[in-house]
Order: C-alpha cells, then sequence, then structure tokens
C-alpha cells in the first residue's frame, strides 16, 4: 500500500486553527525587531512568531531607578501586536533585576554599567523572562580544558541562575523561565570536576535539579543550541546527540513533576550565517526552506514544543532572516517552511512524546557516527518496524486511544533525496497525515505501508491501539 506525502501551503482553515492554538508552541527569535515600531512587529509576528524578545538594544529598561516610559510602550506595543513579551536579562547578569548601586561589568567582552535599581512587579503582564546561560559559562580563554580541575567551582555553577529563579518565584510566579544552553562540544560547562567525568546528560541534569527545581511555579524550558548545516553538506554529527539528550533529560524531569511544573524541550533554529562557536568550521547559509522543515520536524520528533531562530536582524558579524537595513533576506523562505511545518507539527499535540529511534538507511548511511552516538538514548521499535532507503529519524508517541509515529527525512536536504519509508505492523484503521494535512486512512487488514519523504519532509502516522495485543 503506497501513499504520496505533498507538500503544500496551509490553507484558511489551517491558519485559523493554528491562530487558537499558539500557545501550545512557543516560537521566537534573537535580535528582535525594534519594539517601537508597530509596523515592524507585525511584520515579525506574520512569519509565525508567537513570542517577541525585548531587550535594551532599541529602548532602556529604568533611568533613576524606574521603568522608563519607552520600556512601558514597548511592552504594550508587543501586546497590542497579539504577542507574548519574553524579558531578555540583557547582559547576562545575575544583578540584572535587582542591583543594589551601579557596577561595571563584561558581556562576551563587551562593557556595560548595570545602574542601581530594584524592579518588582513594575512589568506587569510578561510571558516570561529569558535568562542566559552566559552567568555560568568559563570562558575557555580562562580556562584551557587541561586545566579545568584545578578550579572545579567555575564550571557548571548555577548560582546565578538559581539568584535570578528566586526573584521571578518572588515577583512573576507564573511566568515562563528560560534558559538557552550551548551545544555539548562546548566542553567549558562540565569537563571534569574533581574526580569526577561530567557529561552533557550531567550537566542538563545538574540544571534540571538545581535550577528548575526551585521554580515555585509557571512554565519552564530546555533549549539547546546546536545548529545542523556546516559547509561540507552534511549533518553536524552532534546535533542528534545533543537533542536527544535535552529531550530524554526533559522527560525524565517532567516524569517526576506537577503538570503546572512540567519543562518544556526547545531548539534554535539555523537561519544565518557565521562561523561555529570553536572557530573550527563555518556554518552554511540556509537556501532552502528544507533545511528549515528540516529542523523543525526533527524537533517535532524529539517532543519539541518551543523554536527560538538566531538571529532574526542582522549584524555586522551574523547574516540574519532581515538584512541590517530591515529589508528582507529569508523572509520569504522562513515564512515558506512554517506554512510547511507548523500543521504537521501540531499533530502531536495531542499525544504525549515516548523516546525516539533512527533508521539507518539500507541503501546509504550518511549518519553512522551520529547514530551510533546516540544509540543508548533510542527507544526500542514497539509496535511497529520502520525500514528507510536513507537514514530516517522516527519519533515515538502515544495519547489515550492511538500510538503516533512521526518520520523524518534524516539526510542534509541540500542533497535533495527523497526518502522512501517502509512500515509494517497492525495498520488497519491507521491515519497518515503528511505537510498539507491528511494524506490517507490504510485499508482494513493492511499490515504494511509505504510513503515517500521530500528533503526536509516528515509525516505523522496514527494507529489505534484497539488494533495492537
Amino acid at each position: 500500500m503506497c501513499f504520496p506525502v505533498h507538500a503544500a501551503l496551509l490553507t484558511e482553515r489551517q491558519k485559523h486553527s493554528m491562530t487558537k492554538r499558539n500557545n501550545e508552541i512557543i516560537v521566537f527569535a534573537d535580535l528582535p525587531p525594534d519594539p517601537r515600531d508597530r509596523a515592524a512587529l507585525r511584520e515579525y509576528k506574520a512569519l509565525g512568531f508567537t513570542h517577541c524578545i525585548l531587550t535594551e538594544d532599541c529602548v532602556t529598561l529604568t533611568e533613576n531607578g524606574n521603568i522608563t516610559d519607552e520600556y512601558v510602550a514597548a511592552l504594550q506595543n508587543i501586546r497590542d501586536c497579539g504577542m507574548g513579551v519574553i524579558v531578555r536579562n540583557m547582559y547576562n547578569d545575575a544583578d540584572y533585576f535587582c542591583n543594589a548601586r551601579e557596577k561595571s561589568g563584561s558581556n562576551y567582552g563587551t562593557p556595560y554599567t548595570l545602574p542601581a535599581r530594584s524592579i518588582g512587579g513594575e512589568l506587569g503582564d510578561v510571558f516570561g523572562f529569558y535568562m542566559a546561560d552566559e552567568p555560568y559559562m568559563c570562558p575557555q580563554s580562562e580556562m584551557p580544558w587541561r586545566y579545568a580541575h584545578k578550579d572545579v567551582g567555575k564550571f557548571a555553577s548555577f548560582d546565578s541562575l538559581v539568584q535570578l529563579a528566586a526573584w521571578k518565584n518572588k515577583w512573576y510566579p507564573d511566568s515562563f523561565f528560560h534558559v538557552n544552553h550551548v551545544p555539548s562540544r562546548c566542553y567549558d560547562h562540565y569537563f571534569p570536576q574533581g574526580a569526577h567525568v561530567c557529561d552533557y546528560r550531567d550537566f542538563l541534569t545538574a540544571y534540571t535539579e538545581r535550577v528548575l527545581d526551585t521554580l515555585s511555579g509557571g512554565g519552564r524550558s530546555v533549549c539547546i543550541d546546536n545548529y545542523p548545516f556546516i559547509e561540507d553538506n552534511n549533518i553536524q554529527s552532534d546535533y542528534l546527540y545533543d537533542l536527544m539528550t535535552a529531550a530524554t533529560v526533559t522527560h525524565a524531569y517532567n516524569a517526576r513533576r506537577a503538570a503546572e511544573e512540567k519543562a518544556v524541550f526547545g531548539m534554535c533554529v539555523q537561519t544565518f550565517r557565521a562561523h561555529a562557536i570553536d572557530g573550527s568550521q563555518r556554518s552554511r547559509d540556509i537556501v532552502s526552506d528544507g533545511e528549515i522543515t528540516f529542523q523543525l520536524f526533527v524537533g517535532a520528533a524529539l517532543g519539541a514544543r518551543l523554536y527560538e531562530y538566531f538571529c532574526y536582524r542582522s549584524t555586522s558579524e551574523l547574516n540574519g532572516i532581515l538584512r541590517t537595513d530591515g529589508t528582507r533576506r529569508l523572509y520569504s523562505t522562513v515564512s515558506s517552511a512554517y506554512n510547511r511545518a507548523f500543521a504537521l507539527c501540531e499533530s502531536v499535540a495531542d499525544f504525549e512524546w515516548k523516546g525516539a529511534f533512527a533508521v539507518a538507511g539500507n541503501v546509504l548511511c550518511d549518519n553512522a557516527q551520529a547514530f551510533v552516538a546516540a544509540k543508548h538514548m533510542f527507544a526500542s521499535e514497539r509496535h511497529i518496524t520502520v525500514e528507510s532507503e536513507y537514514d530516517a529519524l522516527i519519533g515515538c508517541f502515544e495519547n489515550a486511544r492511538d500510538y503516533g509515529f512521526f518520520a523524518v527525512n534524516y539526510t542534509d536536504p541540500m542533497r535533495a533525496m527523497r526518502n522512501k519509508i517502509t512500515i509494517c505492523g497492525a495498520l488497519s484503521g491507521a491515519r497518515l497525515y503528511g505537510e498539507n494535512g491528511l494524506s490517507g486512512d490504510f485499508d482494513n487488514g493492511v499490515s504494511r505501508a509505504e510513503f515517500e519523504l521530500s528533503a526536509g519532509g516528515a509525516a505523522f502516522v496514527r494507529i489505534p491501539k484497539e488494533n495492537i495485543t
């Protein structure tokens, strides 16, 4: 039995449904538009962003210890444009909101002056706070890895974030707490502490236990900043490992928390060109919507409900979605990807993520190193077996009625490889969803079906539990 899986723009009905459920997927971009410019905010929102980060790039937070009128107006502009406000800790400073006296500091080598102020509930209705991970980073220039053991106190020290969490607990207990973590190859976060070797899972688990556990309420994230595409037209080998680690750590954390205290797994989306963190490779520019949908679908297959784009505006060193003069650079490409991906990502909204596994291509396997690195975190194949011509990622989901399987073409979209997926199991009554909605129902008695995924493509299969003994 064979189904085509087509890509298409969202229908107006799907767009209406998307609008109603925006709160279920959090989408925002760093280096946001000028919050004083409502036309710019509306253009930003039209691209699919549900929330907007408010920084001090264009407006000042306080003057003489008080919230400025321009900051209050910026808050209202974002709300009036139908988006949630995420206030950014501009200098990644633990004293950003409450500082007893003026002090100087440095953020990524850029000096700043933090004025004396004590901010309480004056910000009003804000969705959340972007606290950033730099408060506990130990720059590699300060602590070369081979000397890491000599100053273990500098590594994975979450004291600054705990201080920020305490402030949020007091004034904004129901607001979202967001921290974005750099990839595992930035070893400075979790290198040997004393006699113990800490890996990426240890580091992220420690974050949930020492920071997230201190939050008294509100949403919270475990978000990973790893970008898949480099100049040699392959997927970074640590991309899947990092995302799988964060997804499984989030899943374990949520298993021991009440419903209102569960964390959202999130990921950053590559829509820019800049050098890699360690300088050894350069990320390539994005040229197709398939490169973006690939990332969104991988996230969806791993249970992601938060997508952070970096960066929206270009700078002298970064090429973002808009150029430095405000004209559109990748705007139409991102819009096309969003239209392709959103409805399918929403297909798992009423499911619980249970894990994921990879399928090595039986014609060609390009990601063996990545699959081996993440193998110990893969779920077992339950209820179905899957074969794939090229590499694939399968997300496993479950709700009260159905099992769900989210299949992603895990090949670099630049190589334009269409991928035939074969799924076997008790498929009677199952339904297949492609990027344009429902693609077909499975006939009674069928136990084998094939469908094809485009480059950067995905599909979702729902199988009734009543058919599986």
